[in-house]
């Protein structure tokens, strides 16, 4: 089952039950990208996530448990914020969570920045400049990376970028769990930077075509920014 055909499973789910999932968890790795979190806006109150590699079989489970035998009341906000507590460090790098009650107004944010962006000198990009990173053969970047990148070498609206930056690490991400020693150090010090949300990054506007079927690609002009500085 694709992410869309699961999103629309618990969406529908959660609708049928009075919208009361708490907490959508992908226990997966690279999962804390746009691309994912807007999928999974409508299926949960809050969503979970490791924006890069997840460790296995996670340590979580035994002190989630019985804390939640204890507080099963809590919100989804709080439960995502035990399975952080409680994770061994040796099992990630770093842990979203993510609001979605400010996610489905994202792409709004997003566009306002991107229309700034394709109205400045968007020859001047240079996407060799990102850190990257990979999973499945897919590149990925950190998105607050990506929008500062493109702001600054392109002379879009400083402000508009000011403006997504807040939107994003002040409502739409609820809080990011850092200080995961899964990865060696050199790679802890190469990614110690990181939002907690990245963004696929396509080499070709050919290869974006197999995820333009998702959401954010629709609802944002994402795919005509990649259209103005990828090649074809």
């Amino acid at each position: 089952m694709n992410i869309q055909k699961l999103s629309k499973v618990i969406a529908n789910f959660n609708q049928q039950i009075g919208d009361r999932v708490e907490l959508a968890f992908f226990q997966n790795c690279n999962k804390g990208t746009l691309e994912a979190h807007y999928t999974f806006r409508d299926t949960a109150k809050y969503t979970l996530s490791s924006q890069i590699t997840l460790g296995a079989p996670n340590y979580y489970y035994k002190s989630l448990l019985n804390f939640l035998g204890q507080h099963s009341n809590i919100s989804g906000a709080q439960l995502a914020e035990k399975i952080m507590d409680f994770e061994r460090l040796d099992m990630y790098h770093t842990l979203t969570v993510t609001n979605n009650h400010y996610v489905v107004d994202l792409a709004h944010k997003i566009n306002t920045l991107i229309d700034s962006i394709l109205l400045a000198n968007v020859s001047a990009i240079q996407l060799n400049r990102l850190t990257t990173y990979s999973y499945m053969g897919d590149k990925l970047v950190d998105v607050i990376e990506f929008f500062n990148t493109l702001t600054q070498q392109s002379g879009a609206d400083q402000r508009l970028y000011d403006e997504l930056v807040e939107f994003l690490t002040k409502s739409v991400i609820h809080k990011v769990k850092r200080g995961g020693e899964l990865l060696s150090p050199a790679a802890r010090a190469k990614y110690q930077n990181l939002s907690g949300l990245g963004q696929f990054l396509p080499a070709t506007q050919r290869q974006l075509k197999q995820y333009q079927d998702l959401a954010i690609f629709s609802d944002t002009r994402l795919s005509a920014l990649f259209a103005a500085i990828l090649p074809t």
